[in-house]
């Protein structure tokens, strides 16, 4: 049976699709494993909730929360270097027993088969790949995880909620995902050629989540204990207290989605304090916050100028847009458009199973176009990127393009390679924001190139893992190179 997964900021979750629905495999009383990760020498390494268990009082320092946010760090604990990879693998690796343990006491004949898992729609193809590798190999590189594929979690997201009631091409919505460390922002539009059904029109991202909330939450919470103490105590530097207070105001954050006052009853020392909140007090602490989210929201709906008339939908889903501010939120700013709380925790990974539910030979689709950059023409000085692979076409895969004319007298031209979400042929170069350089090669010519002179260049993707440019001039001069897209 296939599975999807998402790896989530906070939390991480997996589900099949088993006779027309979404099944989560979770522990009783659970939604999901928290993303978190512990190591010391005695206890060794430790995920989710026995990792928040471990990291108590001084051993709070040996814990790493929000990893998915931090590809490209290190972490040593108690001696002992992770990559992100590291850690990644081993919150895959417990979501995977999780599955495994769920699906065989609830779906007969339960068997992991394959896999796939979701993504940021902003993360690049390194970033995917790491997700990718640290997945496949979680169980142990001697009996690997068939891959399936991958997903952007907005695509999925709507995957989910259109799921019963199909829609025709074209159909556009808005996703709203806030999670525990960023919101996620999409327009998603129906186009059944894509593998995932769903397309990506524009998406963004705001470093603003749950844990910012929480935050907030927790500098509270320390003026009003000091307030009580009557001095300062230094709760800031105290790394063990801090985890302390961070458990009992995230539990005050969710209750307040229920209620209109939450108490946080925070253990210092041999002293309890009481500190109250309410929901009117919580919304006015975090309305900055909130706006920042909104703003964003705002920006990626007025770029898209083609295609905001049909949104009629915004879903919301993340676990951190359970609060009603939220809602509440999006409807001020969009009072156009129906705002609808779809499955919080849930929709990412339910839209992810449905997907591996569907694929029948495994995923073989390139989910990012690859083109050269060059002058648009001869004479022009305007950069643009002429697309040689699009997203969507098939693995394994070679295109060659000769539209690259170089100027009279060029000696050396350098070819770079770049990664992005357009399929268009032809567009132009955006270094601040749609592109990734993937590498570049420099084409020596044996002459000076003569009048409208044409360079030609093949790139062939074998694999996830490494493209190849070949590229020559009009008398055969040649280059080429390899370009691994693992490396963060």
């Amino acid at each position: 049976m296939y599975i999807g997964v998402d790896l989530g900021t906070s939390f991480s979750q997996s589900a099949i699709f088993h006779n027309g629905h979404t099944l989560p495999l979770v522990s009783a009383g659970m939604y999901g494993i928290p993303s978190v990760f512990y190591y010391d020498s005695d206890q060794s390494e430790q995920v989710g909730i026995f990792a928040e268990e471990a990291a108590q009082g001084v051993y709070a320092q040996n814990l790493v929360r929000d990893v998915k946010m931090r590809l490209k760090e290190s972490f040593t604990l108690d001696g002992k270097k992770f990559s992100a990879s590291d850690i990644i693998k081993s919150i895959y690796r417990a979501v995977i027993e999780q599955a495994d343990s769920s699906g065989q006491a609830n779906v007969p004949g339960f068997t992991i088969d394959g896999m796939v898992i979701s993504h940021p729609a902003k993360f690049t193809m390194q970033e995917i790949n790491l997700l990718c590798e640290a997945a496949k190999n979680c169980i142990g590189a001697e009996n690997p995880i068939k891959i399936l594929g991958t997903i952007k979690e907005p695509a999925a997201a709507a995957l989910s909620y259109y799921h019963t009631s199909p829609q025709p091409d074209g159909t556009n919505i808005l996703v709203f995902d806030l999670g525990g460390g960023t919101c996620d922002l999409a327009i998603v539009t129906v186009d059944k050629r894509d593998p995932a059904e769903f397309k990506v029109v524009d998406s963004d991202m705001v470093k603003v989540g749950g844990r910012d909330w929480d935050n907030v939450l927790v500098d509270y919470a320390i003026e009003k204990i000091n307030a009580k103490a009557g001095k300062d105590l230094g709760l800031r530097n105290n790394q063990a207290y801090l985890e302390e207070i961070r458990k009992r105001v995230s539990n005050a954050k969710i209750a307040l989605s229920n209620r209109s006052e939450a108490t946080m009853r925070i253990n210092i020392g041999f002293d309890r304090y009481d500190i109250k909140i309410t929901r009117d007090q919580f919304e006015e602490l975090t309305i900055d916050l909130l706006e920042k989210t909104l703003d964003k929201l705002e920006e990626i709906y007025n770029r898209n100028p083609s295609v905001v008339g049909s949104i009629k939908e915004i879903i919301c889903v993340g676990g951190s847009s359970n609060m009603p501010q939220v809602k509440n939120g999006i409807e001020g700013r969009f009072p156009q458009c129906n705002v609808k709380l779809f499955k919080p925790e849930y929709a990412v990974c339910s839209g992810t199973a449905i997907y591996a539910n569907r694929i029948i030979n495994g995923f073989d689709f390139v989910p990012f176009s690859y083109g050269i950059r060059g002058r648009r023409g001869v004479n022009s000085t305007q950069l643009a990127i002429r697309n040689i692979i699009t997203k969507g076409a098939r693995y394994p895969i070679t295109c060659e393009s000769s539209g690259f004319m170089i100027t009279k007298g060029t000696k050396g031209v350098r070819l770079a390679v770049y990664e992005s979400e357009c399929a268009d042929e032809v567009f132009p170069y955006n270094s601040a924001k749609n592109e990734k350089l993937i590498g570049h090669i420099c084409l020596d010519l044996p002459k000076e190139a003569q009048d409208n002179e044409i360079i030609s260049c093949k790139l062939s993707i074998n694999a996830l893992h490494t493209i190849e440019l070949e590229a020559h001039d009009e008398t055969g001069a040649r280059v080429s190179a390899k370009f691994n897209l693992d490396t963060i």
